[in-house]
């Protein structure tokens, strides 16, 4: 299995970015107005829990939920440069978006973000133990 391995440098001028995680896709790749046509419609929801959020795109309805990522990681966008990728943009969090059901912890955006963490324990030295002494 090929494995691809980049070391990113996040200077502080990178700005944090508002990212949204939507089920669809779309055949195209170019500027979008997204806060002008999406980010607006956002709404909270009226009854229950009040971190839920509701929209709308392309007339279907969108049931969101904002995700936290784990505190010792960061999130980047990254851009095709010439030679190779380069960082756009970075964010903490990121909203994640069903159609038909609220965001839950069972959902395969919300369990693969505890891989993040098992990766984390597992990539970490071990100790010495007394026969390797």
């Amino acid at each position: 299995m090929a494995t691809t391995q980049m070391e990113l440098e996040l200077h502080p001028d990178v700005p944090d970015v508002s990212l949204h995680s939507i089920p669809c896709s779309i055949d195209y790749r170019g500027p979008a107005k997204v806060d002008d046509c999406f980010s607006t419609a956002l709404r909270a929801s009226k009854e229950g829990d009040p971190a839920v959020l509701h929209s709308s795109f392309r007339g279907r309805p969108l049931i969101g939920q904002k995700t936290e990522i784990p505190a010792e990681f960061v999130g980047v966008v990254l851009e095709q440069r010439h030679g190779g990728a380069g960082v756009k943009g970075q964010f903490s969090s990121f909203t994640r978006w069903n159609l038909d059901a609220v965001p839950s912890d069972s959902d395969a955006m919300a369990r693969s973000l505890d891989w993040l963490q098992v990766a984390s324990i597992l990539s970490q030295p071990l100790p010495p133990t007394a026969e390797s002494e």
